[in-house]
């Protein structure tokens, strides 16, 4: 019986510990994260109704996910680009009406999420994102498609939902992207563009 329940036991703390393969911790406030900036690898902003970020993010040298979803954020803070192990941006729903240039400094990047914002085209330089595989830049105002985006040889996912765009414009979007692309749009608009 004992053996049992220990096998159970055991059965039991290994399927916990397959669900939460990385155990690092998630940071949810900047005085607490910057007790040791250097540790922090997950730091989840959102909600906290920020009109700019403090500079000290920068000192999260080793941060590799930054989520600052539904906070009033307009202009993109420079602080980002300075951390340069950042896999993961979320900066949907806010108020942001462009990308600088600066974001393609963000060479590990993997996943951006940019939706629900007012931005209205890609930085030119968005195909220096090698890495990348992921955006989602649904319900932005998104016209600028520029052909550097043939440079994002990574991307498996591109979600442009609830964006106006003709048979053409979708099109063109298509042919600059990898054909394993998965690329998401709304019904095409023929808005006489």
């Amino acid at each position: 019986m004992r053996l049992g329940l220990l096998i159970m036991t055991l059965f039991l703390g290994v399927q916990v510990f397959a669900q939460t393969p990385d155990t690092a911790k998630v940071y949810t406030s900047m005085e607490e994260a910057l007790v040791s900036p250097e540790s922090v690898l997950y730091l989840d902003l959102s909600r906290q109704k920020l009109k700019e970020l403090p500079a000290s993010i920068s000192q999260f040298t080793n941060l590799k996910e930054l989520n600052l979803n539904k906070n009033k954020l307009s202009e993109f803070p420079e602080a980002i680009v300075k951390l340069t192990h950042l896999e993961k941006l979320v900066i949907s729903k806010n108020d942001f009406q462009f990308l600088p240039a600066q974001i393609c400094r963000l060479t590990e990047l993997k996943s951006l999420d940019m939706s629900n914002n007012d931005i209205e085209s890609f930085p030119a330089c968005i195909g220096q994102l090698k890495q990348l595989e992921y955006i989602d830049a649904s319900s932005n105002n998104l016209g600028i498609y520029p052909s550097e985006m043939a440079g994002l040889t990574a991307l498996k996912e591109l979600d442009l939902r609830v964006i106006s765009l003709s048979d053409d414009e979708q099109q063109r979007i298509i042919t600059l992207l990898p054909k394993s692309c998965k690329i998401r749009f709304s019904s095409s608009c023929n808005c006489g563009f």
